[in-house]
């Protein structure tokens, strides 16, 4: 699985997105043992890096893979980045990653590289359109109805 990095300037959009992207992973469900969840206002130090890890070191309980969700990245130190760049190089097999972002600019390169980008934009009716760097590139572990709904555009 690749990480995701959704970017968007909106903090409900980008909630709105990890939920459904949660709910394909993980069933409709508000806490649950394989998910390690950090809200927007949290500050995110090593210290949370090592509990990302750890989270990942452990087998799924009840899903068929652990996931973590950031829902702000920029609040991550440049130490907790760094920490973080082999899981994001190699995440565990039905690992979900999830880093939400005003911007790619708030993110360290490295990991930026590590990641998928996906770009998300409210539209007028409220719902989101998905866009990728490129028009061919794959969003993996995406259900085909969102990203067919991104490419009708």
């Amino acid at each position: 699985m690749i990480a995701r990095l959704l970017l968007s300037p909106d903090l409900d959009t980008r909630v709105e997105e990890i939920k459904r992207a949660l709910d394909l992973h993980l069933g409709n469900v508000k806490v649950h043992p394989d998910l390690l969840y950090f809200k927007a206002e949290e500050k995110l130090g090593i210290e949370e890096a090592r509990k990302i890890k750890e989270h990942f070191s452990l087998k799924p309980y009840s899903a068929k893979g652990r996931a973590v969700v950031l829902e702000n990245a920029a609040n991550l130190t440049f130490d907790a980045q760094n920490a973080l760049l082999k899981i994001l190089e190699e995440p565990p097999e039905e690992a979900l990653i999830i880093l939400g972002s005003k911007t790619e600019d708030d993110l360290l390169p490295t990991v930026i590289s590590r990641c998928q980008i996906v770009i998300l934009r409210a539209k007028p009716e409220g719902s989101l359109a998905l866009a990728s760097r490129s028009e061919n590139a794959r969003i993996s572990g995406t259900s085909p109805g969102i990203l067919r709904s991104a490419q009708n555009d």
